[in-house]
């Protein structure tokens, strides 16, 4: 399993069996088109059940707060299919999933745009 820290340079390397991520400054998807925005093309272990994981810093959720993701297979991966998942570690410990997404390569991007209300004033990582 890849694992990194936000803080730190991406690691692994394009084609990296074992894992990898990417960050993308104009990435192009699914769809064929272009985002505007940076991006990070994150591909798992290339196994059954591969996965990867990113560890973000313990912030404290504002009310109104939201996480926005664009989600998507890399362009011309027709074999694609993961799911993508927003887990949280709470108050005692225990990491919860917060959202999760099966995606598959169709030719479509979908727009997440999760509400984080349900954690306002929590202390809080996402995984």
């Amino acid at each position: 399993m890849e694992k990194w820290n936000r803080r730190s340079a991406f690691s692994g390397t394009s084609g990296d069996s074992r894992g990898y991520a990417l960050k993308l400054d104009y990435p192009r998807l699914e769809d064929g088109s272009f985002d505007p925005q940076p991006g990070l093309l994150t591909v798992p272990q290339n196994k059954f059940d591969g996965y990867i994981q990113a560890t973000y810093p313990e912030y404290l959720v504002q009310p109104g707060d939201r996480l926005q993701t664009v989600v998507n297979c890399e362009y011309g991966a027709t074999a694609c299919y993961a799911t993508f998942r927003v887990d949280y570690r709470d108050a005692s410990g225990v990491v919860r999933t917060l959202w999760q997404f099966k995606e598959a390569y169709e030719g479509r991007v979908y727009r997440a745009n999760i509400d984080l209300s349900g954690l306002a004033g929590r202390m809080s990582n996402s995984y």
